[in-house]
């Protein structure tokens, strides 16, 4: 217990370390009044990087699971030593001008410990983007998603790596034919960008671990209709959220895992055509027999209506909806067979 709040407690601390040197940063930075692109994209880039910050800081003080916290350490030392070099490059190329305008071209200019503005810059964008990633990951169980926000997430994962990697074979190079002088901070930057992609390396397992989740809202039964939501599998390799759906008077709705009686138990009652509609759990990490169990999605009429048109689950992208033709079901056996 006293190290899970040891480790909430250095998060949040370290948390509030880098926020204090992101917002010091930006002040100093905004003082020039420039309007300079790359300015006001760093400036961009530091708003955002606060924003994010107090989010988690919000999210360690009330987490009750702080070991989950902890893959943020990395990325938040990290982003504080990129901060706080961009700021000490800040104030040793201003230090003895009186001219803003000139100070500004100098820090744009100024080579510090092996690196110039662009290159600090890109090194908060990437360590920005790195601990975003590490804490979008950490709250995947948390938070509704679809397949194409996973594809989303590895694709960000995908290209923050290919950043860094860029940068720290660039810093390799450096190394080997830098001063005496200036090795020693090249080699502690290199075993930053390292901590980086070992942090996107984490938040990668992680994101191949998570279930897909599924969620189901939003959606409404008519009268005398019949919608089922989930699976006859005990154990589903996916988590289903619902909420927010409306059954009308006479109306049947059913979410969750479904025993083969329940299922028929339910559809009993439904002697007009019913619109079978598989929902593949398409993960990108599973293969094919993974992928089940499927989510079953059924919308059944009052024999005397029109099947006009029938709920969608909601957040999950039309590619992922497989549909079978309204059939008649007459017989047990047809829905066993339909449902498997």
């Amino acid at each position: 217990m006293a190290e899970a709040l040891g480790t909430a407690s250095a998060v949040l601390g370290l948390a509030i370390l880098v926020y204090d040197s992101s917002h010091t940063l930006h002040d100093a930075i905004s003082s020039f009044k420039s309007q300079r692109k790359t300015i006001k994209d760093l400036r961009s880039d530091l708003v955002s990087l606060d924003a994010l910050l107090v989010t988690i800081k919000n999210h360690a003080e009330r987490s009750e699971d702080p070991k989950r916290l902890e893959p943020l350490r990395q990325p938040l030392d990290c982003c504080l030593h990129a901060c706080q070099e961009m700021h000490e490059k800040l104030k040793t190329s201003t230090r003895y001008s009186t001219n803003g305008h000139n100070s500004l071209r100098d820090w744009l200019q100024m080579q510090y410990q092996g690196k110039n503005f662009e290159q600090m810059k890109q090194r908060i964008a990437s360590y920005k983007a790195t601990l975003s990633i590490s804490f979008s990951c950490i709250n995947l169980e948390n938070i509704s998603r679809t397949q194409s926000d996973m594809t989303d997430l590895n694709d960000s994962i995908t290209g923050t790596k290919e950043d860094i990697q860029d940068q720290l074979d660039d810093i390799q190079r450096k190394i080997s034919t830098s001063d005496e002088s200036i090795r020693a901070v090249l080699q502690q930057d290199r075993e930053h960008l390292q901590q980086s992609l070992d942090s996107l390396a984490q938040a990668q397992r992680i994101a191949n671990a998570a279930p897909p989740n599924i969620v189901i809202e939003s959606n409404r039964v008519d009268t005398g209709g019949c919608a089922i939501f989930g699976t006859d599998t005990p154990q589903p390799q996916f988590v289903l959220n619902v909420s927010k759906n409306e059954a009308g008077a006479g109306a049947t709705m059913s979410a969750g895992v479904h025993s083969p009686e329940t299922l028929r138990g339910l559809l009993e009652n439904s002697q007009a055509k019913v619109t079978l509609q598989a929902l593949q759990n398409q993960s990108h990490h599973a293969n094919s027999e993974q992928l089940q169990p499927i989510l079953r999605y059924m919308a059944a009429q009052n024999k005397n209506n029109q099947l006009e048109s029938a709920p969608r689950p909601a957040g999950i992208d039309q590619p992922m909806l497989g549909s079978i033709e309204a059939m008649q079901v007459e017989e047990e056996e047809q829905v066993k067979s339909y449902i498997k």
